[in-house]
């Protein structure tokens, strides 16, 4: 379970599917086989079952949410401080550049 990161939430969406909703720092891909033990029915009627699954593209994929926040203006010698805040269960890969009072690219780029 530890590939479905800190805190995953798991039920029963309809009597035959089983919502899984990955948690912090999930490591589960694509392709991945998850093996589900003492699995019963919504109604809990049938005996506990163990299941494999592979996982496979969400039907209905959530984006993640992502605040930037920072001044919207400075000058020439002032430092520069971004926010970032984001809602995602996988780590994010944050990418930016700075711009010349020009407007195009500077020398001090940076990703």
């Amino acid at each position: 379970l530890a590939t479905l990161g800190t805190a995953p939430l798991c039920g029963w969406v309809t009597d035959s599917e089983l919502r899984i909703t990955l948690g912090t720092s999930a490591t589960i891909n694509l392709g991945d086989s998850l093996k589900l033990s003492a699995v019963r029915t919504y109604s809990l009627i049938s005996p506990a079952a163990t299941a494999v699954a592979v996982v496979a593209r969400p039907l209905k994929p959530v984006a993640p949410t992502v605040t930037l926040r920072g001044p919207s203006e400075i000058d020439v010698c002032s430092g520069l401080e971004v926010w970032a805040v984001a809602s995602s269960p996988r780590a994010l890969t944050y990418k930016w550049r700075g711009l010349a009072v020009s407007g195009k690219p500077d020398a001090a780029d940076t990703s």
